[in-house]
């Protein structure tokens, strides 16, 4: 969205409108599309031509996105998958939205009201622990898994931010909120994530710090109650909690389905009516409505055409983020940062079906923020 556009300026304003209010709930995520319309008329007018985004990793998210429809019309129940496929259309034009040309300073500017976006729902989930006996927060929209994955990107986000400006007591302040909500939410997937994530980016801009942010994070996980360390625990000892025991039946049932349903597999959105004929001895919930692993769900639901798509689609994404151009430091530096945030999803996606569809409006808005800063290099 150019300077020249006579509806610019407003479609500027609904973007900023829906990066601070991306984590509140599916329902205000709504109002992009507001500048969706606001830009088509301007098309419409000729006064904007569209640049989509282009290259393998383009390419890939198209092949992606064709593996869902392949599976859901070649699946189980064709009439079920069409009912719930669309929301993996919306993915797409997310990231359709955030390719469009848009300067390096405008995409600090969205990032910037995302993350306090986030933090004010850090706060609204810290009241909801601390007065209403809620033991796992959420946001507004009331979906717990969701909320943990937008705190975790948020915090990787800002914490870049810290490392830019350490001074800046604001920073600080809201990384404190939203990483005690997330603490409180519990998803122990986006805590993993966001250490990877976390990691990631101090290797990248202060390597000095790992090892002073390793020793802190082992002494603030002898300060945590029990209950936490026992949540902490259980990232790794499957053993601890029935529900870990419960994923790796999941597992072993989606494999049974992929064998069932080799090529296409059973289709968007048809694991709960067909998990109950692959549910294995042991397990104690009679039917689940995902798999809580991204590669396991796709197997079982897209086939080894859908797994290879999604493989593709994660290996053409790391040879575009790594390679080496020639850019401004600004551009570098974010394109790294979103790098990060992509790996943390993808560590969160051991544990978690992440195409749900609010986190993953957010996930695809980024990737195409990223994609347009692709646009801006050369390759050296």
């Amino acid at each position: 969205m150019r300077s020249s556009l006579p509806l610019e300026r407003w479609s500027w304003r609904v973007l900023l409108f829906f990066a601070a209010t991306a984590a509140f709930s599916i329902v205000w995520q709504h109002s992009i599309w507001v500048a969706v319309l606001l830009w088509l008329l301007a098309w419409a007018a000729g006064r904007v031509k569209p640049l989509w985004p282009t290259g393998p990793f383009a390419l890939a998210t198209g092949i992606l996105f064709v593996s869902f429809l392949a599976g859901a019309l070649f699946g189980v129940d064709p009439s079920h998958s069409f009912k719930t496929v669309h929301k993996t259309l919306t993915f797409f034009l997310f990231f359709l939205v955030g390719a469009m040309a848009l300067e390096p300073l405008r995409t600090r500017k969205l990032l910037l009201c995302f993350v306090y976006g986030a933090a004010f729902c850090g706060i609204w989930g810290i009241y909801q622990h601390l007065f209403m006996g809620r033991e796992r927060v959420a946001s507004f929209g009331g979906h717990i898994m969701v909320f943990g994955g937008t705190l975790m990107t948020a915090l990787l986000v800002q914490a870049f931010h810290i490392f830019r400006s350490p001074r800046y007591p604001w920073h600080w302040a809201a990384a404190g909120i939203m990483g005690l909500a997330l603490l409180f939410n519990e998803t122990r997937g986006a805590w993993l994530g966001l250490g990877v994530g976390l990691l990631g980016l101090l290797w990248a801009f202060r390597r000095r710090w790992l090892l002073p942010a390793l020793a802190a994070a082992m002494v603030a996980y002898f300060l945590l109650p029990s209950h936490y360390q026992l949540q902490v625990r259980s990232i790794w000892d499957p053993t601890i909690r029935w529900t870990n025991m419960e994923r790796l039946l999941m597992w072993k049932a989606g494999w049974k389905m992929s064998q069932d349903h080799p090529l296409f597999g059973i289709g968007h959105d048809n694991v709960l009516q067909t998990y109950p004929a692959y549910r294995l001895p042991g397990t104690r919930e009679a039917t689940v409505s995902h798999l809580h692993n991204n590669f396991v769900q796709v197997l079982a639901q897209n086939g080894w055409v859908g797994l290879l798509a999604y493989l593709g689609w994660i290996g053409t994404y790391f040879a575009a983020a790594l390679r080496r151009r020639r850019w401004p430091k600004e551009v570098q530096d974010w394109n790294l940062v979103l790098t990060c945030v992509f790996l943390a999803g993808l560590i969160w996606g051991l544990t978690e079906w992440t195409f749900s569809h609010q986190f993953m409006n957010i996930q695809f808005f980024l990737l195409g923020l990223q994609a347009n800063l692709w646009r801006q290099g050369k390759p050296s």
